[in-house]
């Protein structure tokens, strides 16, 4: 098949640190929401919202506004929640591997956490599994496994912050929890996740104090093979695979490592996308 891939490396925009793009809702063996609509627009099943929380659509973001003006002598502020089922990505024969990733920045203060505020993702089933990550401006709270203590991460304030969990089904479960590129925690998982009737939900909330979210995308799936090109898994190279391929190589340079979201587009294994996993991924183009 002949290669159609652009000549150039198309131009990508930085925004505080996180990548911005517009596209639209996609699937292959990856949910991808990037913020550019509204949550049911882009995928996502409403849950419920409470004390009128006021959201937005800005520039590739998805903002709330979340305080207590709206209930005043409630004892917690403002909600805005969404879920998703993700049974369709448990693993037939056990082995199958996903990963959750989003990219956010709050206004909210730590003190926040103990609340469930200002901004949390989990991904749990009936079970008892539960992985759950709660951000506020200076500090991440992670929750691991019930036989773990409770983990807490202090980040650089008022930036935004990627918070990716990779779980590896096979003989041996195993959880990896990165911030901003960082493993900062793994172990021997409970069980093999997901598995029946696991879903994610995510909220912004304030509990005590007001508190602005800007979302810039949330993606879970299937881990695409290292140095495949693949980022959907979906057995071939296409655009969408381009497109995420160009936001690696803008996170991407001399001695700046890609992170693990982008070992799929590392095609030459050295850590980081540059012009020779562009020419790498011209390669596989188109097949």
């Amino acid at each position: 098949m002949p290669n159609t891939m652009p000549n150039t490396m198309l131009n990508t925009m930085l925004v505080s640190g996180c990548v911005l793009f517009s596209a639209a809702l996609a699937r292959g063996d990856v949910f991808t929401w990037e913020c550019d609509s509204f949550p049911v627009e882009g995928g996502w099943g409403f849950l419920q919202d409470y004390c009128e929380p006021v959201t937005w659509v800005e520039e590739g973001f998805y903002v709330q506004q979340l305080d207590m003006s709206a209930c005043p002598g409630e004892n917690e502020g403002a909600q805005d929640v969404y879920r998703n089922s993700i049974e369709e990505f448990v693993s037939v024969d056990g082995t199958d591997s996903f990963f959750i990733e989003f990219c956010l920045s709050t206004t909210g203060d730590q003190s926040e956490i103990i609340g469930g505020a200002p901004a949390v993702l989990a991904t749990v089933n009936s079970f008892g599994l539960d992985y759950t990550a709660t951000v506020s401006r200076d500090k991440v709270k992670l929750f691991r496994d019930t036989d773990l203590p409770i983990l807490f991460i202090d980040v650089v304030p008022d930036e935004p912050h990627t918070v990716r969990l990779e779980l590896l089904n096979g003989p041996i479960n195993l959880f990896r929890w990165y911030i901003d590129g960082e493993l900062v925690s793994n172990g021997i998982a409970e069980g093999v996740f997901p598995s029946d009737n696991a879903f994610i939900v995510w909220v912004g909330q304030s509990w005590q104090l007001p508190t602005v979210n800007r979302w810039d995308y949330i993606r879970y799936g299937d881990i695409a093979e290292d140095g495949s090109g693949d980022f959907d898994s979906a057995d071939g190279v296409g655009l969408r695979d381009w497109r995420y391929f160009e936001e690696c190589a803008g996170n991407s340079g001399i001695g700046v490592d890609a992170g693990p979201g982008c070992r799929w587009a590392d095609m030459d294994g050295d850590g980081d996308v540059d012009l020779v996993d562009f020419a790498g991924f011209q390669g596989v183009f188109g097949g």
